[in-house]
């Protein structure tokens, strides 16, 4: 037992001591990644096949630098031809914004 506390005060001894990041130390952001899945619902007595994909969109600055990552989810029901699908966007508000 009195290792245990022994090993908390030095793990709380060295987590205090560590190195605040400056304020205007900027964070490298993480590399956008892109997951796809294939799905298939049964919507009266049908089934339907589909694609899930979710990822993040890039966005850059004027300079050409990465800014931002916006989240995204896309279904698209496969075998289908995509020249006449419907299309829906729907964003999702955050403070001061509703969701539309």
């Amino acid at each position: 037992m009195k290792y245990f506390f022994i090993l908390l005060f030095c793990t709380t001894l060295m987590s205090t001591e560590a190195k605040e990041p400056e304020k205007n130390e900027k964070k490298e952001m993480p590399l956008p990644t892109t997951s796809v899945t294939k799905h298939t619902i049964t919507i009266n007595g049908k089934p339907i096949q589909y694609t899930a994909t979710t990822g993040y969109m890039e966005m850059k600055s004027e300079e050409g630098k990465p800014k931002a990552n916006i989240f995204y989810v896309s279904y698209v029901k496969d075998n289908e031809s995509r020249e006449k699908r419907p299309v829906t966007f729907a964003f999702n508000g955050g403070p001061g914004s509703s969701s539309v």
